[in-house]
């Protein structure tokens, strides 16, 4: 049984429960008679949250067996398992990246010493050939009962990680993610050939007003990760994608790459990690890396989303081009102030094309396509709520595939998230042309291990939160550069160390922090009467198949969708933020007047979730 378990993390310190002694002042307040139970008073039972009062709901335990077929662990020199297992429990709500924030619910802790024996499974060395079959039985309290409501159930999935080195921390950006050596697993159902992730339903609490025990869950982890974390950053001279931005006319998918790629130029790189100022602060960061292209290269694999067994088309490009959806899957989203997150300006993201060159496998940096579509989340639970926005001067057509809102794209700088890696795979020689290393990851199954900029390699992000501090120092130390580098610097800023940066000290990297962001930017200079003149596309658009202007279409925002826009109905948009050299601004909310309440938003609302 496992000794040590949690539903919330703290690093990777497990809480140890122990029995404490009664204490002196309340053995005294019995012993007096002077306690709840003197003069045979009946207690009484405090009203749970959900009740209206302050005591915790009750709560769900999910019960289980943990089974490891993999290597044999490695140990140190007290013969003690290095490695643990990490279990994650996500709502089905809000998924892992990259569909997700990738924030769990719960979280469960498994020593190697609950699963192995010792010293006999530990590993011998690099010929070491055994593939145990170990298991241990789980009980993980603290579930949340509830869906929604107190009448709806909770959905969850289970996802696993054998961590090998013991190097993964879910609160530490650069190393949540799995490496090269690690298992990866959960909870499925049906055989490891064709398995599919299991759907674990607890609650409702007013079905289980005591608390719930879910058993019987078996969760195995069995799928060597193959490649390491793909430490990316975008190249440094890249420019903003403008907010005014539409589809270049383009007669097949190779012209429309071409066109998209000529608006913003990015390109997404793998860096080398050997030379400086990537080296020393990955020591800094405490992330291991060995020198194999092999396990650090991209390899172009279709990306299956929602695990049907058939590739996923682009969610942008695919429905009228066919374009597939391809890892590396490399999404954009803007960052927020503090007072956009607490008045809930909704999530904006860019999904980026990765084009690859025909007869082209794998490569250390690919050109990165940015349709200029933003998709808005007005609803973290339903799917629906994703809604496209297109600036004014597209075709009709745009505006018409569904709920589309027609308005300048939400500027901003935009965190980047990638999402690549393989497990199960295995290398095959092939030609130079379609790998530069000769060889090949070949079987398999995409990993979905991630990397986000910014991150602790970068310079403190102070534009967006305050108090950003420094994390490439120990007490004592200076970064020997401004910790606030970065913070107004331009899309084009160049990937790199920050101010100052010398051979073997750890200094802020500029792709890594808020110089690698990518910038979506509005022109400061626009006249009013061509932005009248923006806002009159919206209604009248091209048609391509009618070689004329026409009416547009246009469908209505669900309004299941609008709940959680129609308190910034009505304000007006926030004053330009001058970004800086020739980028542009973007629009931000700055501060919140004494009432918690903003003065102006960042974007559009959807303006059919705003009729009175």
């Amino acid at each position: 049984m496992v000794r040590q378990s949690m539903s919330q993390m703290s690093g990777f310190a497990a809480s140890t429960f122990k029995s404490s002694s009664l204490g002196f002042g309340t053995a005294m307040v019995i012993l007096l008679g002077m306690g709840p139970f003197a003069g045979g008073c009946e207690p009484t039972k405090e009203k749970t949250v959900a009740e209206g009062g302050r005591a915790p709901d009750p709560r769900a335990s999910i019960e289980g067996t943990l089974n490891y077929i993999g290597p044999p662990p490695v140990c140190d020199a007290s013969n003690e398992v290095k490695g643990r297992a990490l279990l994650s429990l996500f709502s089905l709500a809000d998924p892992p990246p990259p569909t997700g924030s990738g924030l769990p619910a719960s979280m469960l802790l498994i020593h190697g010493e609950d699963l192995f024996n010792r010293p006999t499974d530990c590993r011998t060395g690099e010929d070491d050939d055994r593939i145990l079959t170990r298991s241990t039985s789980f009980v993980w309290p603290g579930v949340h009962l509830n869906g929604s409501d107190a009448e709806s159930p909770a959905h969850y999935r289970i996802v696993g990680v054998w961590d090998d080195d013991a190097n993964l921390n879910p609160l530490y950006g650069v190393r949540q993610s799995a490496t090269r050596g690690d298992l990866l697993g959960g909870a499925f159902t049906g055989s490891l050939e064709a398995a599919t992730p299991a759907i674990i339903s607890v609650g409702p609490l007013a079905k289980f007003p005591n608390g719930q025990r879910v058993r019987g869950i078996t969760v195995t982890l069995a799928l060597p990760v193959t490649t390491e974390p793909p430490i990316a950053e975008l190249n440094g001279d890249r420019m903003a994608l403008s907010s005014l931005a539409s589809f270049p006319l383009a007669a097949d998918v190779a012209g429309l790459a071409g066109g998209l790629l000529a608006m913003t130029r990015t390109r997404l790189l793998l860096p080398d990690l050997g030379s400086a100022p990537y080296g020393p602060v990955l020591e800094k960061v405490g992330l291991d890396w060995v020198s194999n292209p092999v396990t650090r290269a991209f390899y172009f694999r279709a990306v299956d989303m929602d695990g049907d067994g058939t590739p996923d088309l682009h969610p942008i490009l695919g429905p009228t081009y066919q374009v597939p959806w391809v890892q590396p899957v490399v999404l954009f989203q803007r960052a927020q102030t503090l007072s956009e997150k607490a008045v809930g300006v909704p999530d904006v993201f860019f999904v980026a094309h990765p084009v690859v060159p025909a007869g082209v496998a794998s490569a250390f940096s690919v050109d990165l396509a940015i349709p200029p579509v933003a998709i808005v989340r007005l609803s973290t639970t339903d799917p629906s709520c994703l809604i496209p926005y297109a600036a004014p001067g597209n075709i009709a057509q745009t505006y018409e595939a569904g709920p589309v809102v027609c308005a300048e794209l939400p500027a901003g700088r935009y965190d980047v998230y990638v999402s690549h890696g393989l497990a199960g795979a295995m290398p095959v020689s092939v030609s130079s042309t379609v790998s530069p290393t000769g060889l090949l990851l070949s079987g398999g199954q995409v990993s979905g291990q991630f990397w986000r900029i910014p991150n602790e390699m970068g310079a403190p992000d102070v534009a967006y939160n305050p108090y950003a501090v420094p994390q490439l120092v120990t007490r004592g130390e200076t970064t020997g550069a401004d910790d606030g580098a970065g913070a107004g610097a331009g899309a084009g800023a160049g990937a790199g160390a920050g101010a100052g940066a010398g051979a073997g000290a750890a200094r802020p990297i500029d792709g890594q922090g808020d110089a690698g962001r990518f910038v979506v930017a509005g022109d400061l200079a626009m006249p009013a009467e061509e932005k009248a003149s923006a806002s009159l596309a919206c209604e009248q658009a091209f048609d391509p198949f009618m070689a004329t202007v026409r009416e547009v279409q246009s469908t209505a925002v669900p309004a299941s969708c609008c709940d959680s826009v129609r308190h910034l109905c009505g304000l007006p948009l926030c004053a330009w933020f001058d970004l800086g050299g020739d980028l542009g601004g973007d629009r931000r909310i700055q501060s919140l007047d004494a009432n918690g309440a903003p003065a102006c938003v960042p974007f559009e609302m959807p303006s059919s979730c705003c009729v009175p």
